[in-house]
């Protein structure tokens, strides 16, 4: 499915995806595209649901533990950006013909890479389209 002087270019029915940096059907990425998507709103919708029905019970906990959650929010925060930083030095890395993570960590940051809140990789454009 790649062509062009480096076969850096995907054919016709292909995309690029930046996590295994192969080109790869986008059949395949309408038929599942809408999985992430779906299964993320739904977990926010129990989420949200769960909260509601135990409301007095979320209340009482979060005034009872608001140093404790501001800790955990606050660690949460810096390990999320830490990742995200960490995945786009390996991105640019790899993309500058850099050599691979070893194993454990490129591994790791390949089931990762959704951190990066690359929205063109969740829904690859080229694909929705025909020339």
């Amino acid at each position: 499915g790649a062509g062009g002087p480096l076969c850096a270019v995907c054919g016709d029915g292909f995309y690029l995806r930046q996590a295994t940096m192969m080109c790869e059907l986008c059949e395949v990425a309408n038929r599942t595209g809408w999985l992430g998507p779906a299964i993320f709103f739904g977990c926010i919708l129990i989420v949200a649901v769960v909260a509601y029905l135990l409301k007095d019970t979320v209340k009482k906990v979060l005034t009872q533990r608001k140093k404790l959650i501001e800790d955990i929010s606050s660690a949460g925060t810096v390990l999320f950006v830490d990742l995200q930083i960490i995945l786009l030095v390996k991105s640019n890395h790899s993309s500058l013909g850099g050599s691979e993570m070893p194993s454990p960590y490129g591994p790791l940051l390949k089931h990762l890479s959704f951190l990066t809140l690359d929205l063109i990789q969740w829904l690859p454009l080229n694909c929705a389209y025909e020339d």
